[in-house]
């Protein structure tokens, strides 16, 4: 049985070393002093975490942020003297400056607040600007400088965070990146993202689907064709693609997923599960003090992360001196509590894999499907479990890092468009809220669009990107 104390504890990121992902050998000839200008880095953007790859040496891999691990807390936190912290600090700091320190506002960003699901207001600890029918787009308030702030600023900080930790790796100066955005953001959530990357600054090559990202990681260079299922599961985001893959060929033959369903969602009902029987009058003191909410999300998290390996958990805060919270968690409880948000993620799952057929006709079975899990939260058992029921099969361990695959494959995209990697043959053919993400700079590109217009049926675009 594992026990969880009250008191905070760090992530990790899985695996150690250099580890990247070996891309080949040869690529375009460099000129002395030209990589200032020739260099982008792939980053991951996450609702939790955030990761940021670069190439060097012909190799893609992730290097540590600010919290010098591989993984960053998606957390900033605005000080009263005016300076700004990113990650773990930041995490730290929500203790004394709560109201001005933000995590998962990817969330909330190109949303308009009518468009915020109703649970964001009881996971998210700072104050939302607006009422819940206001169509205005989505700002948080930030007492300690006295001003609204739109999530694209927050994110700017976590983005300006990951480059100067990429810059201070190759060091030298980093301009273009290629960022990674789950597969079913809207437009207005990627132009968003755009305006966090540039406020950063940092010009976007392209933005990624977050699939695709990983199967850029696990494919390439593999002449094989194979059927891939990426399940990717975020803190705040879900998405399930199938793809065909083979000979630096990457096309996503169907995607799904959720913009609202994430781990912060999981720690959630853990959270309300750890406060069940208190009374409203200690409710309200705990609600009021920064303290022991921050106590009692630490607690939730370490208790999921807890119950991916063991089957029981043991929950023992105290908030502030006075009040004690001591409980054991089964996986059993965990499962039940946490139902209906695997009954989300198992319709998701159906609807992809339900009628997937190739480009020419060509069904594709669970049984040709090779199932690469990403994202941290992919890790709880449950996951496995549904894996297994729906596929029939369960995930081979090691595939990807789920922690840093993203990264990687949008770090592996950058280099291709910059020519730091062979490209002419590396083929990405992925959906696409919009045309105007198949702009690639000018690049070669041809756009597939087939747009039904009857009743029922859905547009959709494909853009072959070639690099």
């Amino acid at each position: 049985m594992t026990v969880v104390r009250g008191c905070r504890r760090r992530l990790q990121a899985c695996g150690g070393g250099r580890g990247g992902w070996r891309a080949g050998g040869g690529g375009a000839s460099r000129r002395r002093g030209d990589w200032s200008v020739r260099r982008a880095i792939g980053i991951d953007l996450g609702t939790t975490n955030s990761a940021v790859a670069v190439t060097k040496d012909g190799e893609t891999f992730v290097v540590p942020g600010p919290d010098k691990t591989k993984v960053t807390r998606s957390v900033v936190s605005y000080k009263e003297d005016g300076g700004v912290a990113v990650g773990e600090s930041a995490r730290d700091l929500d203790l004394i400056t709560s109201a001005s320190t933000f995590s998962s506002v990817k969330r909330l960003m190109g949303r308009r607040v009518c468009e915020l699901d109703s649970r964001m207001y009881a996971l998210l600890p700072y104050y939302i600007m607006g009422d819940s029918d206001s169509s205005d787009f989505a700002a948080v308030n930030c007492p300690s400088r006295g001003c609204v702030l739109k999530p694209e600023q927050v994110s700017s900080e976590i983005l300006r965070s990951l480059k100067s930790s990429a810059e201070e790796y190759l060091g030298e100066e980093v301009r273009d990146a290629v960022v990674s955005v789950p597969a079913y953001f809207g437009e207005q959530e990627r132009e968003a993202t755009r305006e966090a990357a540039a406020g950063a600054g940092l010009h976007v090559l392209r933005m990624i689907n977050e699939p695709a990202a990983a199967a850029v990681a696990y494919g390439i260079g593999k002449e094989n064709e194979e059927f891939l299922l990426v399940f990717d599961l975020g803190g705040g985001t879900f998405d399930v693609s199938v793809l065909q893959i083979g000979d630096d060929v990457f096309e996503v033959l169907k995607s799904s997923g959720n913009n609202f369903l994430g781990g912060d969602d999981f720690d959630a009902c853990v959270l309300d599960w750890m406060l069940e029987g208190t009374d409203e009058e200690t409710l309200r003191e705990i609600s009021r003090s920064p303290l022991a909410m921050h106590e009692l999300k630490e607690a939730a998290e370490a208790a999921k992360i807890a119950l991916s390996t063991d089957d029981r958990a043991e929950v023992d805060v105290s908030l502030d001196g006075t009040v004690r919270i001591r409980k054991t968690i089964t996986l059993e409880v965990f499962e039940d509590l946490t139902l209906r948000l695997i009954d989300e993620m198992d319709r998701t799952l159906r609807e992809v894999l339900y009628g997937v057929e190739t480009a020419e006709g060509d069904v594709v079975n669970e049984d040709d499907l090779e199932v690469v899990l990403v994202g941290g939260a992919t890790q709880m058992k449950c996951i496995a479990k549904l894996i297994v029921e729906r596929v029939g099969k369960e995930p081979k361990k090691g595939l990807v890092n789920p922690d840093e695959a993203v990264a990687v494959g949008a770090g592996l995209t950058a280099a291709a468009l910059k020519g730091m990697i062979p490209r002419e043959d590396i083929i990405l053919l992925d959906e696409s809220p919009s045309a105007e993400d198949l702009d690639l700079l000018g690049r070669k590109l041809e756009a597939i669009v087939d747009t039904f217009t009857d009743k029922g049926k859905k547009s959709s675009e494909k853009g072959w990107f070639s690099f």
